[in-house]
């Protein structure tokens, strides 16, 4: 990209803060008004495509229409000397720099930002990139201080999916190389919620609004994009919801006979946060680490002792599992995973949980809430007993098919071969579950075959699966003539 002259048009370029795939961004003064503004002058790249034109135009004159309490509003938008700009608003601080909120709070600004995506959505327009530092803090008196997504609408200007970059903040459906949707959005959000709610400032809640908290954060980055929120307007529904029950919970005597669950452990003043993204995926077999960052933030120095929850003890190493943190420290803790390929735990999503518990103070405890997710792994064997047969006409075998993997497989069984030879298996379709075996039997008819030599006749099994690679057995049948030629 080329770098630009301090005067920009109209505006004059102040500080430069970022770039991406997109383009460059500047904190600039509109030399109209004097006011300071988010200048983003796209890349090179996008525009010299030959559909920007045609792109460019659609998607301002959609931005131009846009309002929404929660979307950042969009100032300008022209050319210059060849290459496109948008104009934002410019404050001070995004929702990366903020510091920790009140849990009701942040379910409340986070209902707004669910709002504004939603609005986003109805335009027909995707943001595609969300991520902590497009989501605004805005200068208004709260509480709570409201919350604007920024940079929206710009993953249309991009001329296929390769041409985005992942991030912590990326769908899986992205990762392997499918077309964003609604639900990759609604997915960064939630990623970037759970990152949020683990920074939160303690409020004591029962466990049955902790449940409810999770349960929202675990439908927001469910792996499979059919399970998420359907409408960012239904996510924004449930958090709205959430912040009013855990606000009234806060200031409102309880009406039961009992009162609430007090929390199990009284918060330290650590945080835990993951320097990778919040949904992590691993591959039975293949060793994977990522990090995770405590930092003290009292004015004590600390030792903590961490222990994982939710997956088999065996998968993870810790290291290390025991911190020492002088006050405003922070040190770096590598988590390293091995989920193991021939266990019984099948693949799917496992909510985990990292908690660092005080050596000196054992009551006191802070936690970090993941999801992690086992890839699908069903790979097989197909083994026949005895493995290969002579007889004089009809023979049978008995078929073994070995199943192992981590998530039930369906497979159908065919019979192959080029031969004059007949074949027939019962069951032809087997359901099994990870780690197991079926049987099957297969009869093999040859044609008549009186007098002459022995003939071998080739022929395959094929188990073929929709979830999993398609396994393949040849062998051979050597049929006898009723008449040998030579005699015994």
């Amino acid at each position: 990209m080329n770098t630009p002259a301090d005067e920009y048009g109209q505006y004059h370029l102040d500080t430069y803060l970022s770039d991406d795939q997109f383009g460059v961004q500047y904190r600039a003064t509109d030399l109209r008004t004097n006011q300071v503004v988010r200048l983003i002058i796209l890349a090179n790249t996008l525009c010299a495509a030959p559909t920007f034109p045609a792109r460019w135009e659609a998607l301002v004159a959609r931005l131009n229409a846009l309002h929404d309490p929660g979307l950042l509003p969009l100032l300008d938008a022209g050319e210059e000397a060849g290459q496109a700009y948008l104009v934002w608003p410019d404050y001070p601080t995004t929702l990366q720099d903020a510091p920790p909120q009140p849990l009701p709070s942040l379910l409340e600004q986070f209902s707004q930002v669910a709002h504004g995506l939603a609005t986003l959505h109805q335009a027909d327009l995707l943001h595609g990139n969300l991520r902590p530092t497009n989501i605004w803090f805005a200068d208004t008196a709260g509480p709570p201080p409201r919350l604007l997504i920024s940079d929206y609408g710009l993953s249309t200007l991009t001329e296929a999916q390769t041409d985005f970059v992942t991030s912590p903040y990326t769908a899986p459906e992205q990762r392997t190389g499918a077309a964003p949707t609604s639900r990759s959005d609604i997915y960064a959000l939630g990623v970037i919620l759970a990152e949020q709610c683990a920074r939160a400032t303690n409020q004591p809640i029962n466990e049955e609004q902790q449940a409810a908290v999770q349960a929202v954060l675990n439908r927001c980055r469910a792996v499979e994009p059919a399970q998420r929120y359907a409408t960012p307007a239904a996510l924004a529904a449930d958090l709205q919801a959430l912040a009013t029950e855990l606000r009234a919970g806060a200031t409102a005597p309880s009406h039961n006979s009992t009162p609430p669950t007090p929390p199990t452990l009284p918060p330290i003043p650590l945080t835990l946060t993951l320097v990778e993204p919040a949904t992590l995926f691993f591959t039975p077999g293949t060793a994977q680490a990522f990090m995770i960052q405590a930092f003290n933030q009292g004015d004590e120095p600390l030792t903590v002792q961490l222990q994982l929850a939710g997956v088999p003890e065996g998968w993870t190493t810790i290291t290390p599992a025991t911190l020492d943190l002088a006050p405003a420290a922070s040190a770096l803790v590598t988590l390293t995973v091995l989920v193991d390929p021939d266990s019984d735990h099948s693949a799917g999503e496992y909510p985990t949980t990292l908690r660092a518990r005080g050596i000196s103070q054992p009551t006191q405890a802070t936690s970090l809430e993941m999801l992690w997710a086992v890839r699908t792994v069903t790979s097989g064997q197909i083994l026949l007993h005895p493995p290969q047969q002579t007889t004089d006409g009809i023979t049978h075998y008995g078929v073994q098919l070995r199943h192992q993997g981590n998530a039930p497989v369906r497979r159908s069984l065919r019979f192959n071969t080029a031969a004059p030879i007949t074949g027939a298996i019962t069951p032809d379709i087997l359901d099994l579950e990870p780690n197991a075996t079926a049987q099957a039997d297969l009869a093999i008819t040859g044609p008549p075959y009186q007098f002459g030599l022995p003939k071998r006749h080739r022929f395959t099994i094929e188990a073929h699966a929709t979830n999993a690679p398609p396994l393949t057995l040849a062998s051979t049948f050597v049929q006898q003539p009723r008449i040998s030629l030579w005699p015994p």
